[in-house]
């Protein structure tokens, strides 16, 4: 992967951009019945949901990841609940609200105790913010089932235990880092995207179950620009 100490922000945030604009693409009619396997967050059906190809909700936690909480132990994402305290990029933070939503499409394994959805920002070996589908030579399972994400106090990056092999930091709902072009983002690393969690009547109780969700956009920049949360 040193490789991808090359890359330079301005090819990550272009692939940022290009795809947004693929997941408003026109998706094509499906023949011959449903040949693309499509999905989408309510149910299986013959039209082709172009999020199930990139993850419209932003960046997401594979089920298996590992988190360091702030006593150095470790907790599988399945587990982290509200008020748990976990280490970030600058010390210790306190978990505010765990989001969880159904996902069918690739994961991409940065670690052995990190999975991360296509689109999700992580720091690199080389200290830079990287998508886990920008890095080469990386394994890619499917999933079928759910996946999480996190709103902490501080709205540090959160740390993640590597299998005694580092660490690795990965984004968080809200953060604030601004002067990163992969990591800027004027909704997800913004209070926009935790004001709409905050909408639900699940929010204050530390735990969202994500059924569906509808996605706006921006019209000039066609980004993501706010989210209509449907809960179990």
């Amino acid at each position: 992967n040193a490789l991808q100490c090359f890359k330079t922000p301005a090819v990550e945030q272009e692939q940022a951009r290009l795809s947004d604009i693929f997941l408003t693409t026109t998706p094509p009619v499906p023949t011959g019945g449903n040949s693309y396997g499509s999905y989408s967050y309510n149910s299986v059906s013959t039209t082709v949901n172009m999020s199930s190809y990139l993850n419209a909700a932003g960046g997401c936690f594979g089920p298996l990841t590992m988190i360091d909480l702030a006593d150095n132990t470790h907790c599988q994402i399945t587990e982290l609940k509200a008020g748990m305290k976990v280490l970030t990029d600058v010390g210790e933070d306190t978990v505010v609200c765990i989001v969880k939503q159904p996902y069918t499409g690739p994961l991409y394994e940065v670690s052995a105790q990190l999975y991360l959805t296509a689109w999700h920002p992580f720091k690199d070996t080389c200290n830079n913010y990287v998508f886990p589908c920008s890095v080469d030579d990386i394994d890619i399972i499917e999933h079928n089932g759910f996946v999480y994400n996190i709103v902490l106090q501080n709205r540090g990056m959160i740390r993640v235990n590597s299998d005694g092999h580092g660490y690795e930091y990965a984004a968080t709902l809200g953060h604030t880092v601004t002067d990163d072009p992969v990591m800027a983002h004027p909704y997800y690393g913004s209070e926009a995207v935790i004001n709409d969690l905050k909408a639900t009547d699940q929010f204050e109780s530390g735990f969202i179950n994500v059924k569906s969700f509808d996605v706006r956009r921006d019209p000039e920049t066609n980004l993501v620009s706010g989210i209509t949360y449907q809960i179990e």
